[in-house]
């Protein structure tokens, strides 16, 4: 079987239209760039408050807050990019391995690649 059936049997003739967002550029990539913004400026607040003789006890509490999600979802944005990869690279190497070995042999090594 060649991978122009297989990609027909399994619907991924048109994968890569769906690889991208038309903006170019994901939604959670922007998010993670809008947080880290607003780390920063909440940073920024703290230091110039301080700095004037101000009381910025309850900013400094949010900005703790805000650097803690920060990191918790630079964690979940790191993994969801990690997996994202693992299974592009893996469609590639299955169209590539498919034509030489056959697909079922392609996709028990995907399996074996995309395995956590």
């Amino acid at each position: 079987m060649n991978t122009a059936s297989f990609e027909r049997r399994s619907g991924m003739e048109n994968v890569e239209e769906f690889d991208r967002d038309p903006s170019g550029a994901e939604t959670s990539k922007k998010l993670y760039y809008l947080f880290i913004l607003v780390a920063i400026i909440l940073i920024l607040s703290v230091v110039i408050i301080a700095a004037s003789g101000g009381y910025c006890t309850d900013l400094v509490t949010v900005t703790v807050a805000w650097i803690g999600f920060l990191a918790a979802y630079s964690a979940f944005y790191l993994w969801k990019s990690k997996n994202e990869n693992r299974a592009k690279y893996a469609q590639k190497f299955i169209r590539k391995f498919a034509n030489k070995y056959g697909v079922d042999a392609a996709i028990r090594i995907s399996e074996v690649v995309l395995k956590d």
